[in-house]
Formats: structure tokens, C-alpha cells, sequence
């Protein structure tokens, strides 16, 4: 596996499909940037990070043995493996659909998980990492920020943490290629903020109270409405309500 740290960049995803294009990259690749100017998280959501005291990071993957049709099962994997990472120094950290790590009530990771397609077969995977560690103070548009320092007091060597991260991330990855999706499902499952519990959520322009009962292969949201009815939505097509 390559291992490379970078002072600035403007995203560590771009990066490293910055690298498979001059084929840099034949194996693995773990790409952190000690700054991140423009990175990003899902859809078309920024993802701010203070220079020096967060994890900002990707790691670079040939999964050759998933189809593609099953590609949300790296997000499956990756989402369980921040929460693994942040299970060592808090209670039960929660991810939210589909792949955002809560702390308390704040969101303290980000995930962006982009898959290049070959036919069925996925041609690599490019998981980026935002995890917030040592950061106290955050831009006011960013909704319910936390970090580690937040939850702890403490501060934390970015160093152990990256490679603690690492770690937990081929530990789960693993599991994948070992055929274990249903056990990372469910897994997932346990770990899912609101699973089967009824909360409020919003859907074109809507209101309706729900519970989660699952997530489809392909990372659709699957909620049940109190009257029974069963509901699918893509990213962006329902809201969490408070």
C-alpha cells in the first residue's frame, strides 16, 4: 500500500483520481492532506475542515471481487469502520443515513464515497474521509458541528488517529471481500440513528412521521409511515426533522 501525506490539497478524492490517471496508483493508496481547500461531501455539500486539526483523507481501493450493483456495501463498510475508529474514545457514535457519524447530537464525520464502473464490475473506489478531531470552533453554516476534543476535552495526536483510522477501515473492507455483506448490514443496522423508531421526516415539502426499517442494495432510505405504508427515498429526497 502507498502512504502519502500532503500539506495542502484541494481534495484528497481528486487526488487520488489524479494519480489513477497518470497511473501512479497500481496498488492501494492512503492519501492524507494536512489542509483541504475545497473538499466536499455529498452532493453538492461542502465539507469545511481547519488546517492542522481534523482528518482529512482517502483511501484508494480495487475491490475486483463486487459487482456493481452492490457498490453500497463500501459505504456499508466505511461508515462502520469511522464508527469503529470513534467507539474507541466515545460512546455509542451513531451513523446516519447514509453515511454521516454522529456524536451526541452533533455530526462529527463525513463520508464521500465515489465508484468508477466497468460493466458490472466496479474499476476501483475512492473512499474520502472527513472526521473532525482537534477543531473547537466552526463556521456558523455548518449545522451541528462536533468533534472529538468537543466530546473528550482532550486533544489528539492526528498521526495515531490516521493510521488508528486506517486500520479500521481494512479491518471492515476485509470483511467485504471475505463475502460478509449481510453481516456488515447488519451490523449497520445497529449502529443506524432512528432505526425502526418513529421520528418526523420531510419529503416533497411533506411532512410525515415514520420509522427506518432498512436500507435497499442500492443505499435507497426504506421507511415504514405509521399507517404502513412503505416508502424508498434517494439521497437528497427526504429530510431528517428534529
Amino acid at each position: 500500500m502507498i502512504k502519502k501525506i500532503y500539506k495542502s490539497l484541494d481534495s484528497t478524492n481528486k487526488k487520488a483520481r489524479l494519480m489513477i490517471s497518470r497511473g501512479e496508483a497500481q496498488e492501494p493508496v492512503w492519501i492524507r492532506a494536512v489542509e483541504q481547500r475545497k473538499g466536499r461531501g455529498l452532493g453538492s455539500n461542502a465539507w469545511l475542515s481547519e488546517p492542522g486539526k481534523n482528518i482529512t483523507a482517502s483511501l484508494l481501493i480495487y475491490p475486483v471481487y463486487m459487482r456493481a450493483e452492490n457498490q453500497f456495501d463500501i459505504s456499508l463498510a466505511a461508515s462502520l469502520a469511522v464508527s469503529d475508529l470513534l467507539g474507541l474514545f466515545i460512546e455509542k457514535p451513531l451513523i446516519k443515513w447514509p453515511n454521516d457519524l454522529l456524536a451526541g447530537s452533533g455530526k462529527i464525520a463525513g463520508l464521500l464515497i465515489e465508484n468508477a464502473l466497468s460493466g458490472q464490475k466496479i474499476e476501483y473506489s475512492v473512499i474520502g474521509i472527513g472526521l473532525n478531531i482537534n477543531q473547537e470552533n466552526f463556521p456558523p453554516e455548518i449545522p451541528s458541528p462536533t468533534s472529538l476534543k468537543l466530546q473528550t476535552g482532550m486533544d489528539y495526536e492526528l498521526e495515531e488517529i490516521s493510521g488508528l483510522m486506517l486500520e479500521c477501515l481494512l479491518n471492515r473492507l476485509r470483511q467485504l471481500e471475505e463475502g460478509r455483506a449481510q453481516f456488515l448490514k447488519s451490523e449497520y443496522y445497529r449502529n443506524l440513528f432512528r432505526f425502526m423508531e418513529f421520528a418526523p421526516y420531510k419529503a416533497m415539502n411533506s411532512w410525515f412521521r415514520a420509522r427506518i426499517t432498512g436500507v435497499s442494495r442500492y443505499g435507497q432510505l426504506i421507511l415504514e409511515t405509521e399507517n404502513g405504508e412503505e416508502k424508498k427515498f434517494d439521497f437528497k429526497e427526504v429530510e431528517f426533522i428534529d
